[in-house]
């Protein structure tokens, strides 16, 4: 098969992206919002901070100067404290899916290690086909990760085979198109996602490098 084209099975079976849940004030524009407050009518302001400053002036006898400045302060101060937890949860995020793509990854390589001859040649020849140009990138990554799947899903009667397949996370029924492998890579911090991708090899039986990972 053509390094160039995709399966069929590749472009219908999708994958759903792991992602933590954002947190909408880390994904402000922070700047944009301080020009708001100090060069547009209250009317044009968010709701609730319109409300704090009527709180300011009009419920503590704040001055209006001292209470743009407060506002914008405590608005500056929500926003650092914003982006600190979302980096957090995204680590924590990067961090599982790491955990969870080289436990993967060491038991497809198990299972590829005691697979009859002819599923290791298969194997060979599908995942050869994406490797033959010797650039491993992402895209790359999770094509071989098809490829493979879609290797063992031919030969999922052996007890091999069955095993790889719950590894990948491939899809048992038609309505379930989610390949949970692919998803765990998605969400791959981008250098480790490159040191997967620089690890993979192919050799005289499917090698896929876990220690990379």
């Amino acid at each position: 098969m053509p390094v160039g084209r995709s399966h069929p099975l590749e472009r219908r079976t999708l994958t759903m992206h792991r992602r933590t849940k954002p947190v909408p004030l880390a994904r402000m524009d922070l700047n944009r919002l301080i020009r708001t407050l100090r060069q547009r009518s209250t009317s044009e302001w968010p709701r609730h901070l319109s409300s704090a400053l009527e709180v300011l002036t009009l419920e503590l006898k704040v001055d209006q100067q001292t209470a743009l400045d407060l506002l914008i302060a405590a608005v500056s101060a929500a926003h650092r404290c914003a982006c600190a937890v979302e980096q957090r949860a995204l680590a924590r995020s990067r961090a599982r899916a790491r955990a969870d793509v080289h436990k993967a990854l060491l038991l497809i390589a198990k299972c590829a290690a005691r697979s009859p001859a002819a599923l290791r040649r298969s194997l060979d020849y599908s995942v050869g086909s994406v490797l033959g140009r010797g650039i491993v990138d992402a895209e790359v990554l999770q094509r071989l990760v098809h490829r493979a799947a879609q290797v063992f899903r031919k030969f999922r009667k052996m007890p091999a085979a069955t095993t790889a397949l719950k590894a990948i996370e491939f899809p048992d029924t038609p309505g379930q198109e989610r390949i949970g492998l692919i998803t765990n890579i998605e969400a791959l911090h981008p250098m480790a996602l490159g040191r997967a991708a620089g690890g993979v090899k192919i050799t005289s039986r499917v090698t896929f490098e876990v220690d990379c990972v």
